[in-house]
């Protein structure tokens, strides 16, 4: 049975998480159920900013360029709150290659390519980002500073 979408602020404090269609239109509902967290948590709003801007980088690959895309498919997204941090993760049924790294420091995506930016707004963002394989696909985890 899959975790509600949005289970209640009022919970206890720790990971939580939801389990998403892998369609485009779900990651309005992932940003939608990260803004009821961060708000029951008073996060800060240049926090929730970046934290937003990387769950819709991140659930957008998991809805557009893995296994998991389409209706059928399903990804899932994790919050972890930790003094000084906040790990928010996207699990998908991966792809038939690792995600590309981020651009170098500096380096700019080329301007006429439609993709390629996702991971350079999320390396941006975040203090560090990391991708693990899993049984069923690939987890890929962000770290976001907060107070």
């Amino acid at each position: 049975m899959s975790p509600p979408l949005f289970p209640s602020p009022s919970s206890p404090v720790g990971a939580i998480q939801c389990c998403l269609p892998g369609t485009p239109a779900s990651v309005a509902h992932a940003r939608a159920w990260l803004a009821i967290w961060l708000t029951a948590w008073n996060v800060p709003e240049d926090t929730a900013a970046a934290a937003t801007l990387v769950l819709s980088e991140l659930a957008t690959n998991a809805a557009t360029h893995t296994h998991s895309a389409g209706p059928q498919g399903r990804y899932h997204v994790r919050l972890n709150p930790h003094p000084g941090a906040l790990l928010l993760s996207v699990s998908d049924a991966g792809a038939p290659s690792a995600p590309r790294p981020a651009l170098p420091s500096g380096t700019l995506p080329d301007p006429a390519a439609e993709t390629g930016r996702g991971l350079a707004l999320v390396a941006h963002h975040a203090r560090r980002w990391w991708s693990r394989g899993t049984p069923t696909g690939r987890t890929i985890t962000a770290e976001l500073p907060t107070p």
